[in-house]
């Protein structure tokens, strides 16, 4: 659940599926309406990190930039985190150009 004393840093709503993406201090939450929040660092612990920016490429995938942790690559299908390796730890300016050139 997300707490009053955790920030948002970045948000990102799914038109689609009406799905609001929160990458908080303490990791990746989600919120559809009329429904719960999941926290999804109770089901992957490697969410628990801090997100800093969300950008999602053409193949749904949502990329996730964290405080010194590089970048993770969610599949929101699957409930699976993928790490990019250490070369990929970089600004966010260059997230979005990443997500959509491997997309």
């Amino acid at each position: 659940m997300l707490r009053t004393s955790e920030r948002i840093n970045d948000l990102l709503f799914d038109t689609k599926k009406k799905i609001f993406w929160l990458g908080t201090n303490g990791g990746l939450v989600s919120f559809k309406e009329g429904k719960k929040i999941t926290d999804w660092k109770n089901r992957c612990a490697i969410l628990k990190n801090r997100v800093d920016k969300i950008v999602e490429d053409k193949n749904g995938y949502l990329w996730l930039a964290t405080r010194g942790n590089g970048i993770f690559i969610f599949d929101k299908k699957k409930s699976d985190v993928t790490n990019r390796p250490p070369i990929f730890k970089t600004r966010y300016a260059t997230l979005r150009n990443l997500a959509l050139s491997s997309a």
